[in-house]
């Protein structure tokens, strides 16, 4: 990470962090919902594994809906409890990234190094990839989808040991610590956004009050300059009035 993010700045602004974050990650809810109609359709899942297929779907279907709702409702609700919506969002997110994990490498299992596997390896990766920046405000979370999305493919790849399943995990590994390091420059680049943005608004803000401050002086020394001219008016008169009286 180029500069340090202070903690302290973070836990300050988490409000805005995952509010940010449910709403970004709306893409993806849907994109979990399609990828999958793609795997029913495709693969023959559906008709050798209907079972594990449709557990899968279930889910991730279920866990999207909630996801969605609470992305719509979080602003409102945050305040009643934000330590909840932060695990809870990153349950979700962990949840989603296993049962991917885990249906790859079921798919491994019953058809090692096919096209049905390499579409799940295909599709793992893509997801892991777009998660470095749509969960980028949060390197934990980004960091963590990552590896259950991708390290149960690595580890079936060097289980099955050949040559082919090896080069596969091998991959796997590489995309694993390459997305893992987009993760942390995209969460540099946003907190580093945030704090300036932080620092103008504060800037804007004190130079508003002295702006303020400025314009209630010259308000002051107006009046004052008022009332000098009305006490110089009225000490001309007494001195208009006291020269007639010597005369």
């Amino acid at each position: 990470m180029k500069n340090s993010i202070d903690p302290a700045f973070i836990r300050k602004n988490s409000k805005t962090q995952i509010l940010f974050l449910f709403t970004r990650s709306l893409t993806s809810v849907g994109a979990h919902i399609i990828l999958f109609v793609f795997v029913a359709v495709i693969t023959p899942l559906k008709t050798e594994h209907p079972v594990t297929l449709g557990i899968f779907g279930f889910s991730i279907c279920l866990i999207s809906v909630i996801r969605l709702v609470i992305a719509k409702k979080i602003s409102k609700i945050y305040d009643n409890n934000p330590k909840i919506w932060h695990s809870l969002f990153s349950g979700l997110n962990y949840l989603t990234a296993a049962l991917w994990g885990a249906l790859a490498v079921v798919t491994a299992v019953n058809y090692p190094l096919e096209w049905p596997f390499m579409f799940f390896l295909v599709i793992n990766c893509g997801l892991a990839s777009g998660a470095t920046n749509s969960l980028g405000p949060s390197f934990a979370v980004s960091r963590n989808f990552t590896v259950l999305m991708l390290a149960p493919i690595a580890a079936w790849g060097f289980i099955y040991g050949s040559h082919l399943s090896i080069g596969v995990g091998v991959l796997c590994l590489f995309c694993t610590l390459m997305f893992i390091r987009m993760a942390k420059d995209n969460f540099s680049w946003y907190w580093e956004g945030v704090q300036k943005n932080d620092r103008i608004s504060r800037n804007t803000n004190a130079m508003s009050e002295i702006l303020t401050n400025l314009e209630n002086n010259a308000k002051d020394l107006n009046d004052s300059a008022v009332d000098l001219t009305h006490f110089s008016k009225e000490m001309n008169d007494n001195a208009a009035d006291m020269t007639a009286k010597l005369e």
